[in-house]
């Protein structure tokens, strides 16, 4: 009796690491494909000059027009890029393309994926969480005194990031911070461009034998979601809410010209 119920055992646990295999899979051809789409749409917008009263009604285009869920084609205008948030975010995600890059010299693994995970933890301290949040996590955050935290080449069993001090101040293992002034005034679709592209070569290191194990399944997707937060579902409603905004002004327009008819 025995024999059969570990033959059971054995086989649901392949089942379910098949199951996590598939869903990363699919997980990663998803996000490559959103980060393809992201990099052509902003691209386009760029190259392709919006019609205005002086030119023909059709754009000058300087590349293939790709249009947002094959509805509406995006100029840069349309683009809400010099907002206060949008500048924000762009200073985000300077930050964190440049703290990714160094990243991607790892070999791909439980390393690389404990290295996502902890730059996750301080991207999220440093830019997301609430100052009186922030103390705390200072206050039972390990101190290490005057000497520097011991190297990332274990992992734990459970693969958690965590926030430490180096004597008074936090330390960041893998966030660069940068706050001089060209970090204040940069260019919303270079940064755009630049991060879709690292995060292409971030999501495709993560196809690895080792990641469908189920303590880095758990931490691939748990980075996966705060990637969606950060990035991929601001972008999402950004693009969403141009396209909308030129979509109610095509059928206002369409309703005026009817009405010319009536």
């Amino acid at each position: 009796i025995l024999v059969p119920l570990k033959m059971d055992a054995v086989v649901a646990k392949m089942e379910e690491q098949l199951e996590r295999k598939r869903n990363i899979h699919t997980m990663l051809e998803k996000r490559v494909a959103n980060l393809d789409y992201f990099y052509r749409i902003h691209h386009a917008g760029c190259e392709t000059v919006a019609p205005t009263s002086s030119s023909s009604s059709s754009s000058l285009k300087l590349a293939s027009p790709i249009y947002w869920m094959n509805v509406v084609q995006l100029y840069k205008s349309d683009f809400n890029y010099k907002s206060e948030e949008t500048q924000k975010r762009a200073q985000q995600w300077f930050s964190l393309g440049l703290s990714l890059a160094p990243l991607l010299q790892i070999e791909n693994g439980p390393t690389y994926v404990r290295s996502l995970v902890q730059l996750i933890e301080e991207f999220d301290y440093h830019f997301v969480t609430h100052p009186a949040v922030q103390g705390v996590k200072v206050l039972i955050s390990k101190n290490f005194g005057s000497k520097a935290p011991p190297a990332s080449a274990e992992v734990d069993t459970a693969i958690k990031g965590k926030i430490v001090k180096l004597g008074n101040a936090v330390m960041y293992e893998y966030l660069r911070i940068y706050n001089n002034p060209i970090a204040q005034s940069l260019d919303y679709f270079e940064v755009t461009f630049a991060l879709c592209t690292v995060l292409k070569e971030v999501y495709r290191k993560l196809d690895h034998e080792s990641s469908f194990g189920r303590n880095m399944y758990d931490a691939i997707m748990r980075v996966d979601s705060r990637f969606k937060h950060h990035f991929f579902g601001f972008v999402a409603k950004e693009l969403e809410k141009a396209s909308a905004h030129i979509v109610k002004d095509q059928v206002s327009d369409l309703d005026t010209l009817l009405k010319s008819f009536s």
